[in-house]
């Protein structure tokens, strides 16, 4: 064997030995696991009063250390203060945005470290939406009852920065960020029948004609332009739903920015049972709002 042969064996054998080192250890060196906490909130929506399970059982604390404290914040309509436990049943009952807020304290040093600013903290948060009970949405925007079918429609929107709900008819700036939603009590003798659902806006901008759009099932264009034919609309939000006794519909979510002026929004279901039933607010009562622009 040659020089160059006695060498390149003496590294195989090096790099060999190297690698089960390595292996054993990868194999005896435990994991090490940083403080993660384990906030859980559930339902995270729903209509007032809504009872929430809050929960941080599932919570992963660092190798030797253990809790020593659970500090809940909860921000919103009702600032409501909880105890140190791991796990908590809360009832909402203002309408609005809260902000659920866990901070986890562990040990330090083997649980040697238990003086405050000894021990390690992580913080997660969960946002919850209460919206107003189904008894009391006639005090934000009920809309009214149609061609002498038992149904209700409501439009409802959320001013995301303060966290309430504003009625029908009101006014807020364009850089204020809400979501609108719209909804509607399905008739009784419709629930659990095949439908589908049209959201139509008509957009007067200052100084100008007003425009209507179609909202479609499409993130990427979720607005395209109408000239009102045909009737039924022929784009659908969502297609072939089972109805429920109430639908709800996300219209909008963010900032109007340059889109200043005044909103109109109809809405629908067409029953696909082959009647050509379509129950609407169409046209005397649309939920309106206004757009203004910042100061």
């Amino acid at each position: 064997m040659g020089k160059a042969g006695f060498i390149i064996m003496q590294l195989n054998t090096f790099f060999r030995l190297l690698l089960k080192l390595l292996f054993l250890y990868a194999l005896f060196t435990p994991t090490v696991y940083a403080l993660q906490v384990g906030l859980t909130v559930t339902p995270i929506e729903g209509a007032s009063p809504l009872s929430v399970v809050l929960s941080a059982r599932n919570t992963v604390v660092s190798p030797n250390e253990f809790i020593v404290g659970y500090k809940w914040k909860i921000s919103g309509p009702e600032n409501i203060v909880l105890g140190a436990f791991s796990k908590h049943n809360v009832t909402f009952y203002e309408p609005g945005i809260y902000t659920i807020t866990l901070t986890i304290e562990e040990t330090t040093n083997g649980g040697l470290g238990t003086k405050p600013e000894e021990r390690n903290s992580a913080t997660k948060s969960q946002v919850v939406t209460v919206y107003p009970p189904e008894s009391e949405l006639s005090n934000f925007s009920l809309l009214g009852n149609f061609s002498g079918i038992l149904t209700s429609f409501y439009g409802i929107i959320l001013n995301v920065n303060d966290g309430l709900f504003l009625s029908n008819e009101s006014s807020f700036k364009n850089d204020v960020m809400v979501n609108v939603e719209v909804a509607f009590e399905v008739a009784p003798e419709h629930v659990g029948k095949q439908a589908d659902l049209s959201v139509a806006v008509v957009y007067l901008p200052p100084d100008a004609k007003e425009q209507w759009y179609l909202k479609t099932g499409n993130t990427a264009f979720p607005f395209i332009t109408w000239d009102l034919t045909p009737l039924p609309p022929p784009i659908s939000v969502e297609k072939s739903i089972n109805l429920s006794e109430t639908q709800k519909i996300r219209v909008f979510s963010g900032h109007f920015e340059n889109l200043t002026g005044k909103y109109k929004i109809y809405f629908a279901y067409s029953l696909l049972d082959g009647s050509g039933t379509m129950v609407h607010n169409f046209p005397n009562m649309p939920f309106i709002f206004d757009v203004t622009a910042s100061d």
